[in-house]
């Protein structure tokens, strides 16, 4: 390492430099045969050029203000991301059930609003009441029940196809299969018309598939004729107003039921949000 110009004079002494802390350095002459300093790096061998060749480099000092940084342990990594992995584990399935949901209310609240637009649409290019649509006391066949939907309901929809779908009981149903990815299934009998809602177009029987709604259902208990609030309305068929009761009965919505097409009111009086209670 050359030290430039580091020191003038020539002659037959040994020169030394000494750091100041990093700062700079400080050239120091010894006189011949003098020790050097430990403190000191001794310079040796005069050039001609009048340049000194530093026969021990100076070492590199950390000024004393100059913090040494931090840095993670491979162990503390490891730890850090064990516990994210924990919370992640805990945490992950309340968030897809959250979305999940959300997800299922807003194709809920989409349907309804939908098919109803649609028949309303149909009620004003067929004059009458909606009720003469639909020949009273008579179990629609598949063919009977397609010709309903071609005539009342798909020129309003978009949708891709429509086929037979009778449930495990033998009940006739048409399904009809939606661009958005959602599916309905129709049957029309002796007191109006069965539809279930699949929010994914999935034909199964669980409570995230499957969403009951009426069509100009014409019975209560006690034999009450009951008025549509709207063209399709969640199912509540024999139900007495009672909010509680939505969730007892044949088609009560609660752990372990079996028809649960109550379910699909609940969700609706709840603002179409599925309850906290709710059996999914």
């Amino acid at each position: 390492m050359l030290y430039d110009e580091a020191i003038q004079e020539k002659g037959s002494r040994n020169k030394c430099a000494m750091t100041n802390f990093g700062t700079f350095y400080q050239p120091h002459v010894i006189a011949e045969g003098e020790a050097c300093p430990r403190s000191m790096d001794c310079f040796a061998n005069a050039r001609n050029d009048g340049k000194y060749l530093l026969s021990n480099p100076l070492p590199k000092i950390r000024p004393q203000n100059e913090k040494k940084k931090a840095a993670f342990t491979l162990a503390e990594v490891l730890i850090t991301l064990g516990i994210i992995g924990v919370v992640a584990a805990m945490t992950m399935p309340m968030l897809i059930a959250k979305y999940q949901k959300l997800v299922v209310e807003t194709k809920l609240q989409v349907f309804y609003a939908q098919i109803n637009d649609a028949f309303r649409r149909a009620y004003v290019d067929y004059d009458g009441t909606f009720e003469d649509w639909v020949v009273k006391d008579k179990n629609y066949n598949y063919n009977e029940t397609k010709k309903f939907l071609e005539t009342y309901l798909l020129p309003y929809v978009k949708y891709t196809k429509v086929v037979q779908c009778n449930n495990k009981n033998g009940q006739i149903f048409a399904c009809v299969y939606f661009v958005n990815g959602t599916m309905m299934r129709l049957s029309i009998d002796d007191n109006g018309g069965d539809i279930v809602f699949h929010p994914n177009a999935k034909y199964e029987y669980n409570l995230r598939e499957n969403f009951a709604f009426q069509m100009v259902k014409k019975k209560m208990q006690g034999g009450k004729v009951y008025n549509s609030l709207e063209f399709v309305e969640p199912y509540v068929l024999n139900w007495n107003g009672n909010s509680e009761s939505l969730k007892t009965g044949q088609w009560g919505c609660y752990e372990g039921c079996t028809n649960c097409w109550y379910c699909t009111k609940l969700i609706q009086i709840n603002g179409w949000k599925i309850p906290d209670d709710y059996p999914w």
